[in-house]
C-alpha cells in the first residue's frame, strides 16, 4: 500500500492497539493517542471503527485527520480505503471483511490509495 508508518516531521510517535475493548470506550486512554504527530495502526478494526473514531474525537484528534482501512493486505483481494478520521466507519464498511488494520494519522495521506483517490478526485473535477 506504499504506507510509511513513520515519517519525518510528521510521524514522531507510532502506536499499535487491538481494537477488541474498543466499544468500551473507557477501557482505551485515547488521550495518549490523540497527538498529531501520532500515528495509529489499530488491529482488527472493521467491527469497531465507529468507536476508535468516537474516542480519538472526543480526546481531541481532528476528524480531519488522515485515516486508512487495509484490508486483506497479504493476500491478492486486498483493499484499501482512505478518507479522513470522521469517515472512519463508512471507510471500514467500504472495504468489506478482513482482516483489516486502521492508521489513522497524517503518514497515511502519503499512502499509494490516497495518492490515487487525490488523482481520480481531479480528474472528476476536469471532467465536470
Amino acid at each position: 500500500m506504499g504506507l510509511p508508518l513513520t515519517f519525518r516531521n510528521e510521524a514522531g510517535k507510532l502506536a499499535f492497539i487491538t481494537a477488541q475493548r474498543a466499544e468500551d470506550a473507557a477501557a482505551i486512554d485515547w488521550s495518549g493517542l490523540a497527538d498529531r504527530q501520532t500515528t495509529v495502526v489499530v488491529y482488527m478494526g472493521l467491527a469497531t471503527a465507529a468507536a476508535v473514531r468516537d474516542g480519538l474525537i472526543a480526546a481531541g484528534r481532528d476528524r480531519a485527520t488522515p485515516a486508512a482501512v487495509l484490508a486483506r493486505g497479504t493476500r491478492p483481494d486486498s483493499q484499501a480505503a482512505v478518507g479522513r478520521l470522521e469517515e472512519l466507519a463508512a471507510l471500514a464498511a467500504e472495504v468489506g471483511e478482513g482482516p483489516a488494520i486502521l492508521v489513522i494519522g497524517e503518514v497515511a495521506a502519503r499512502s499509494a490509495p490516497w495518492r490515487a483517490a487525490q488523482v481520480d478526485a481531479v480528474s472528476a473535477q476536469e471532467a465536470a
